[in-house]
């Protein structure tokens, strides 16, 4: 995408996008990465055995 914008737009643009799609791909890895983690630590949870 990167090359797509520098070649074909402004570079005004590419100035301006490139930030913005970069932030958005972060934001959602890193929203990926949380959510893995919390299920992850459901799953470990869920087999802990409970003491009676």
């Amino acid at each position: 995408m990167s090359i797509w914008l520098l070649l074909n737009q402004s570079i005004e643009v590419y100035l301006l996008m490139r930030p913005l799609a970069v932030a958005c791909i972060s934001g959602l890895a890193f929203l990926g990465s949380i959510c893995a983690f919390l299920r992850v630590l459901r799953h470990l949870d869920s087999e802990v055995v409970q003491p009676t």
